[in-house]
């Protein structure tokens, strides 16, 4: 990385970073700065015979030395604040970053650099600035003894020069192996780390469990699991020993330049005060290019975790809407990865409340049409508009919409929490959301209050929703965020045809005063709304009212029919 870059970084750690913590870092800086020059001034006075000032002195280097033991634990915990303000800083980013982009093999690497730089109290944002002070005093005592051993026997300043130089060179391919190590994990655990992921998440989910066992397939996701775990574990193993030993060849070294420069020093006289400064000028030259090195490392991979944030961030003037009025597609074509395109010339228009159903079979484009609505991916031709203005320059898009998903969630928390997600409470408003939904039927015939929590594979002693109550808990959620905006995307399909009507009625009723998007694999859902759109292969084949397509006797009135045809037998 070039050094440009470093620096940048650098910068933004400062002006990003807590006063408390800034405080702690320099107090810690003008300690140990304090304490390395106080050993070599109380030999003075040893020297000297002058033994109240010397008693003094010792009692001060004590009392410096356990205050940096306690500011260091200080700094560490501050810093670990202030990491976990980076961290809603990164979650942000995940939110507001480019879903295509995010999908990649790029973006997947970016994340994972990312977030490494927060995820534990040992990561880098922890550290980071211990290694900045650390570098900075040791350098300063380095570069101070150096000019004194130029006073004092310039012989004494070549050998201290060439045994830096030596200490960095082995200090320096020490890093350099640690860096390889780390990247070459980093790299494992992408490619690898999915499909375990994957794995793991069938095997914590009920419904996924039965199909295993009915098709008697627990031997199967077995081996695939152990395959997948031990291919990383072995790969890490292998990397570990190769660093291990590379590791044991560079502490040798530091030995072996350890004992030569102390051999070369035999010849010298020396006083008992620079006898003190060459042996700390030994330690702190060690800990300075091991801070420097570890400085270097960091700051490497805390630059991905601003570029990450920086690639959320939009750099276009963004616009904040008060309230939603209409929203229009405009010769809108999109692909994935590059590949032909899956919606090719979208055009369609909401306002005034109208509310438009989406029909087609699996693959024909519909839930594309809401991840590019919901600003998850990029239109490569073409505009949506919202109010005239072009959704990329929307701040608060997420906010002027309601979806429920094909997959929605329900997180291991209370009832209320479930239904609020992360919104303040407005009781009016929280009552009219239970009300309209008739979530609070499912409440009183279950027996559940609102601190009741859901989710029991994760919470003990929590209540599990059936699909069908799931769903109003969804319909609910959606209500509660008050928009004038709804989407649904295929969130019945898992119900029965008569919930799925009726919970399709509920809705075109409850969001009479908004527009809607509603998506369906079946023709009688959508029926009830002003206009139907049927999809096939990214394009918009038929649009109209029931009637009017009904009329016509198109392909969808030949799929309403054989779907009505096929549900009567």
């Amino acid at each position: 990385m070039k050094v440009s870059k470093k620096i940048n970084t650098l910068v933004k750690i400062f002006k990003t970073s807590d006063k408390e913590v800034l405080f702690y870092s320099f107090l810690y800086f003008f300690l140990n700065l304090i304490k390395l020059f106080l050993l070599p001034i109380i030999t003075i006075y040893v020297m000297k015979r002058d033994y109240l000032v010397s008693s003094t002195m010792i009692v001060i280097y004590f009392v410096i030395n356990y205050s940096l033991i306690l500011i260091k634990e200080i700094l560490i915990n501050v810093s670990n604040f202030s990491r976990m303000k980076r961290i809603e800083k990164s979650y942000d980013a995940c939110i507001n970053i480019n879903y295509e982009f995010f999908e990649s093999y790029e973006g997947r690497n970016l994340f994972t650099k990312a977030v490494s730089t927060t995820n534990s109290t040992t990561s880098p944002f922890s550290k980071i600035y211990l290694s900045i002070f650390d570098t900075l005093y040791t350098v300063l005592y380095m570069g101070f003894v150096i000019i004194y051993s130029l006073k004092f026997d310039k012989v004494l300043l070549f050998k201290n020069i060439i045994f830096s130089i030596l200490i960095c060179l082995v200090i320096f391919f020490d890093n350099l192996n640690i860096n390889q190590a780390y990247n070459k994990m980093i790299e494992l655990f992408i490619s690898k780390e999915k499909n375990l992921n994957y794995l793991r998440k069938i095997a914590k989910q009920f419904e996924k469990s039965i199909i295993l066992n009915d098709f008697r397939a627990k031997d199967l996701y077995q081996d695939k699991y152990n395959i997948n775990e031990k291919n990383i574990i072995n790969g890490c193993t292998d990397i570990k020993k190769n660093m291990i030993l590379k590791l044991g060849l560079s502490d040798f070294c530091k030995i072996l330049v350890l004992f030569i420069y102390i051999f070369s020093l035999k010849t010298t006289a020396f006083t008992l005060t620079m006898l003190v400064f060459m042996i700390q000028f030994l330690i702190v030259s060690n800990k300075f290019f091991d801070s420097f090195f570890e400085l270097n490392n960091i700051t490497n991979k805390i630059y991905y975790y601003y570029k990450f944030i920086e690639k959320s961030e939009s750099k276009d003037k963004k616009i904040y809407i008060d309230e939603l009025n209409c929203i229009e597609f405009k010769n809108v074509y999109f692909s994935y990865n590059n590949s032909d395109f899956s919606l090719k010339n979208i055009n369609m228009k909401l306002e005034n409340n109208k509310k438009i159903g989406i029909f087609g079979s699996n693959g024909c484009g519909k839930t594309t049409i809401v991840k590019l609505l919901l600003g998850l991916y990029k239109v490569k031709r073409g505009e949506i508009l919202i109010n005239g203005i072009n959704i990329d320059k929307i701040s608060n898009l997420n906010e002027l919409i309601s979806c429920v998903f094909q997959d929605d969630i329900v997180i291991p928390a209370s009832l209320e929490e479930n239904i609020l997600f992360g919104k303040k409470m407005n009781k009016r408003n929280f009552s009219k959301a239970m009300e309209e939904s008739s979530f609070n039927e499912v409440m009183k015939k279950n027996h559940l209050n609102n601190k009741t929590y859901l989710n029991s594979l994760y919470v003990d002693d929590a209540k599990d929703l059936s699909m069908g109550e799931s769903q109003l808990l969804y319909l609910a959620r959606s209500i509660y965020k008050n928009t004038n905006m709804i989407i649904w995307d295929e969130p019945s399909s898992n119900l029965d045809p008569f919930r799925e009507l009726r919970l399709f009625t509920k809705y075109k009723k409850i969001g009479k005063d908004s527009m809607g998007i509603f998506i369906s694999h079946k023709a009688s859902n959508i029926k009830m709304f002003d206009e139907i759109i049927f999809m096939e292969n990214g394009q918009i084949i038929e649009r109209g009212n029931f009637k009017d397509l009904m009329d016509k006797k198109g392909k969808y009135y030949e799929l309403y029919k054989k779907q009505e045809e096929n549900f009567t037998n």
